[in-house]
């Protein structure tokens, strides 16, 4: 058994199949297949069920692979005290954040990059579901989003750590009825058509919403902010967003779109970022981690 052995079966667990496996890791897929099959020779038992649409473990080669991951974070952490010291900090970080967090964690990007040049990092916006899925599977080291509920109470599987506490605010255009109040009333609110943000955690909080104050007319669902500000401000609807997404926003600053608070609508929302637990973390993401906590104490993003 070596530790190459044990790199390949993690990957084809990852990638889903041996081909896709040998992609990722620049070998060829009988390289990964003779690595592998030696090593289920050796611990006589068998570790994937190999089929013409991928390899999927055995509930013992699930096992194995556990094991597998916890070897080599812990030859990664290895490697980390033998070359500690802020010189040493390079490779890659993979990054996922949601819209909402999209700013702040390029804000802390730029000033990390300066201080860091040798590390690549790489930044995609995703919705909380392709976050969550991405750092399942390894695909993102950290992914940045609102923190719900369900999240929290799986913390044997997760580490996380909230950053910002958020609120809701009704967005209203400049000529609604609505725009010259401070604070409107769920009644009045429910009165006007309703664009909403289509991901998971904006569903659960507007399912919360209509099911205790009644349900509105739903124009539309969007996956784009930028659609649905512009779909405000041209008068259409009216729609909950959250404060970061609005934060410096040309269409607020001009009163194209005016934020207004909701009677018995003021809950806070955590939003901070999310790791698998138990796994490698690098030198690289624990130093971004302190930058976008600055980041994010600062206000300034």
């Amino acid at each position: 058994m070596n530790l190459e052995q044990l790199v390949y079966i993690l990957e084809v667990y990852k990638a889903g199949s041996i081909s896709n496996a040998a992609k990722n890791c620049h070998v060829t897929i009988p390289a990964i297949s003779q690595a592998i099959s030696l090593l289920e020779k050796e611990l006589n038992t068998q570790i994937f069920k190999r089929s013409r649409t991928g390899s999927i473990p055995t509930e013992k080669g699930l096992l194995i692979i556990n094991k597998a991951e916890e070897i080599i974070k812990n030859m990664e952490e290895l490697k980390e005290i033998a070359l500690s010291g802020d010189h040493a900090i390079h490779g890659n970080l993979n990054i996922s954040a949601s819209p909402s967090m999209i700013i702040l964690v390029f804000a802390a990007a730029f000033a990390f990059k300066k201080d860091y040049p040798n590390v690549e990092i790489k930044i995609t916006e995703k919705s909380a579901e392709e976050i969550i899925e991405n750092i399942k599977s390894n695909n993102d080291d950290i992914g940045f989003l609102m923190l719900n509920s369900e999240l929290l109470d799986n913390s044997d599987f997760w580490e996380y750590q909230s950053l910002i506490k958020d609120r809701m605010y009704l967005c209203v255009g400049r000529h609604s009825p609505l725009a010259k109040k401070s604070t409107v009333e769920p009644e009045e609110a429910l009165k006007h058509p309703f664009v909403t943000y289509s991901g998971i955690n904006a569903k659960r909080l507007m399912k919360n919403f209509f099911k205790k104050h009644g349900e509105a007319k739903l124009l539309f669902q969007s996956n784009q902010f930028e659609i649905i500000k512009r779909t405000i401000s041209e008068g259409f609807a009216v729609s909950f967003i959250n404060g970061l997404v609005l934060k410096d926003d040309p269409r607020v600053s001009n009163g194209d779109v005016v934020p207004l608070k909701v009677k018995d609508f003021d809950i806070e929302i955590p939003f901070g970022w999310l790791r698998k637990r138990n796994t490698y973390f690098s030198p690289a993401a624990k130093k971004f981690l302190a930058y976008i906590k600055k980041e994010a104490e600062s206000g300034n993003y």
